[in-house]
């Protein structure tokens, strides 16, 4: 299987059959080229610029799925164009591209918004992945937003109950499923393993997908 090849497949995994809009904002001409080259080989639309301040232009009539931001610019602009990112997060993904020397600050950035972050220099599978992840944190988000108005109903099917014990494990079951981290359950048979993961399910932002 060819370069070209892998790469759409992996991305038709992580992506689904529609094609998706890219902004690759950078200064550096031959990081905008090669993400380019390499976002458009996986059969995406992609947009490019040179400045927080032509991408911010450019967003204002485009509608991105994913923005691709280099660190390394001016950040007086940078901070503008992340926070016009931050106000519609469950609408477009932002990953962060980041020299080795400026990895702490892209940390640092990460904890005020919801990041993906790339090192540079990164092979054309190491965009994919990182596009891959962009994407899920955006679907994730999307959800937590159409079950804001589908809430909890606080019904933990067939974990019944009052006592202490399950007080306690239903309290557990709440904060577990808000977090959106994977959750290994374990317990003898017929210790109510299967129930426990559904209750995570039902509270959790995936509530409305199914069950698998």
């Amino acid at each position: 299987m060819s370069v070209e090849s892998e790469i759409k497949s992996k991305t038709s995994e992580v992506a689904g059959t529609d094609r998706i809009r890219i902004l690759v904002v950078t200064e550096e001409l031959a990081v905008l080229r090669n993400c380019a080259r390499i976002l458009e080989r996986a059969d995406h639309i992609v947009e490019t610029a040179l400045s927080p301040g032509e991408a911010m232009k450019k967003m204002k009539v485009l509608s991105c799925d994913v923005v691709f931001l280099d660190i390394n610019l001016a950040w007086d602009e940078g901070i503008e164009l992340l926070a016009m990112l931050n106000s519609h997060p469950a609408e477009t993904a932002v990953v962060i591209i980041v020299g080795p020397s400026l990895v702490g600050s892209a940390v640092e950035t990460m904890q005020h918004g919801n990041y993906e972050f790339i090192t540079k220099p990164f092979t054309p599978y190491q965009l994919i992945a990182t596009l891959g992840r962009a994407l899920q944190n955006r679907t994730y988000l999307a959800n937590i937003g159409v079950v804001q108005s589908n809430k909890f109903d606080g019904e933990f099917g067939d974990l019944s109950g009052v006592g202490p014990a399950m007080r306690h494990l239903k309290g557990l079951i709440e904060r577990v499923a808000s977090s959106g981290t994977s959750v290994l359950i374990f317990g003898e048979k017929g210790a109510g393993k299967e129930a426990a993961a559904l209750a995570i399910h039902k509270a959790s932002p995936l509530r409305l997908a199914p069950f698998i």
